[in-house]
């Protein structure tokens, strides 16, 4: 039984377990990836005290730091959540089943791949799927927008 599961290992859920570690609460922290958007980044600069570092080194230290407080981490997939008549949640995953006292979801998000030949290969070396996060790293040049809607027109005007 924990006092707290935290779902997803990524930059909200991983830094969760600080305050839930430093007030001795027994937590446990839940994800099938570690870090997704952040930890494919080949180059972070937009994070407060790191001038530049590619996101899986930041992510590595996120779940250093994690461990090393006293969390426990299980890299497996949440398939199913439920809340019993006593305010217990149950988690399952694919191997385990987990009850906690608390529930915290911080899934984060993941990119949308277009599928096109070179794609993932020139991931941090032309193709970014977040203009507030690289489109510093492409100032001054001709940059194309791939996709529509409100999400797309906004990152254009962000790029503009």
């Amino acid at each position: 039984m924990y006092d707290l599961v935290i779902i997803w290992l990524g930059s909200a859920g991983l830094p969760a377990w600080m305050y839930a570690s430093r007030y001795k609460i027994k937590n446990l922290i839940i994800g099938s990836q570690d870090g997704w958007a952040l930890a494919t980044s080949h180059r972070v600069e937009n994070y407060p005290w790191i001038l530049s570092s590619p996101g899986k080194t930041i992510m590595q230290t996120f779940k250093e730091h994690a461990l090393s407080s006293g969390s426990d981490i299980l890299l497996d997939q949440v398939v199913s959540v439920s809340r019993d008549s006593n305010n217990i949640f149950t988690i399952k995953t694919n191997t385990k089943e987990i009850q906690s006292k608390f529930l915290l979801m911080a899934t984060g998000n993941n990119y949308k791949y277009l599928g096109v030949k070179g794609e993932r290969e020139f991931l941090g070396k032309g193709v970014s799927y977040c203009a507030s996060c690289d489109g510093m790293f492409f100032k001054d040049r001709t940059v194309v927008v791939v996709w529509g809607g409100n999400t797309a027109l906004t990152e254009a005007l962000y790029l503009s």
